[in-house]
């Protein structure tokens, strides 16, 4: 029998190694005997089942930082980025599966996007492991946003430690933003989403039907400028999922688990995302076609006075971006790299004034 733990990347972007944080690896049959077991690789287990029915693991995962795309645990929560955490049978990834939580003692609720187990406490299910890998999961003593629907579609927004800010106001902002990112494709394709804040930090992560962002309210979104940050960025993980995840290039699905998923095409999935995550604000009414053009032509004056548009595509900057990262490699003395987050939506910007609706 042999086990796989994903190689991993973040959004393609990065690659994450978590197989390396996977320790004290056990596997018993289903008397309780101890199996032998040995590395295959980098990211496989191999195991001697001696003719065993049912196999049991038990194995420690290290948890050291807070990140939208890595495993956390302290006294107050718990975050599960599935893709580091559960492992599955090798050429077997479309074997449904349930997952039971087993929260501490005085947690109050869990916010993910898996389907529920009826009947069954803490108990949620997927149809194949390409489900459970795109469906994070905080724990927690946690706290709930006013809720609202789109087009008859539940909208959730869960978090740790949201902060203080006037959140009644800031979820009628952020429901104007997500009809119009609903409004350019025109339909909804999942039964709920649900916004998960995992805490203070930095990024987000897209997917299926949830977003994990880092999240930590305060003052600031009490502020016009503050407000329109938070609200552009999540705007920005939500229309992934009509960009990124369903219209997405080939290569993004289904994906390669055990040596990434490298694209040229990171400039449209992200690139043009960025573009529409400032149209969205325009649209719903919380951003001046000022202020829509001042960002633009910060963009546009960054990319031309930058050396780098002379040695490298943006085709070329998305296929590079684990060695050079998303914004470009700026340690150089001579920076040769472009960021696809700048150039693609100045890029998307140009082909919308080319066809005007």
């Amino acid at each position: 029998m042999i086990l796989k733990c994903l190689f991993g990347c973040l959004a393609t972007t990065r690659i994450l190694n978590y197989a390396n944080d996977v320790h004290n690896l056990k596997i018993s049959d289903e008397k309780g005997n101890d199996l032998k077991w040995d590395k295959a690789n980098h990211n496989t287990w191999r195991v001697y089942t001696n003719g065993s029915s049912s196999i049991q693991l038990t194995y420690d995962v290290k948890t050291t930082r807070s990140f939208v795309a890595t495993n956390y645990l302290n006294q107050s929560r718990g975050f599960i980025a599935p893709t580091g955490l559960f492992l599955h049978l090798a050429n077997q990834i479309n074997l449904p599966v349930t997952v039971k939580l087993k929260p501490y003692p005085g947690w109050n609720k869990v916010a993910t996007g898996l389907e529920k187990v009826e009947g069954k406490e803490f108990t949620y299910k997927a149809q194949n492991f390409d489900v459970l890998y795109d469906s994070p999961i905080l724990i927690g003593n946690l706290e709930e946003l006013p809720s609202f629907t789109v087009r008859g579609i539940p909208h959730y927004f869960i978090g740790y430690q949201l902060g203080d800010f006037n959140k009644v106001d800031f979820m009628k902002d952020l429901k104007k933003v997500i009809e119009e990112a609903v409004n350019v494709i025109g339909e909804i394709p999942f039964k709920s989403y649900t916004f998960i804040g995992i805490g203070p930090g930095g990024g987000g992560i897209e997917h299926l039907n949830s977003s994990a962002v880092a999240f930590s309210g305060s003052k600031v979104f009490d502020t016009q400028a503050g407000r329109r940050t938070v609200l552009s960025f999540l705007g920005h993980e939500y229309f992934h999922h009509y960009n990124a995840k369903r219209i997405r290039p080939v290569e993004l699905g289904p994906f390669d688990y055990d040596n990434g998923s490298r694209t040229n095409m990171l400039w449209v999935a992200e690139g043009i995302t960025t573009y529409y995550d400032e149209m969205l604000l325009r649209w719903a009414d919380l951003e001046s076609a000022e202020d829509i053009f001042k960002g633009f032509q910060k963009s546009i004056k960054s990319y031309e006075l930058s050396p780098g548009r002379l040695f490298q595509s943006v085709s070329q900057a998305s296929y590079d971006t684990w060695a050079d990262g998303p914004f470009g490699r700026t340690a150089d003395e001579v920076n040769k790299t472009v960021s696809y987050y700048e150039k693609g939506p100045v890029l998307g910007m140009m082909l919308d004034l080319k066809n005007p609706s």
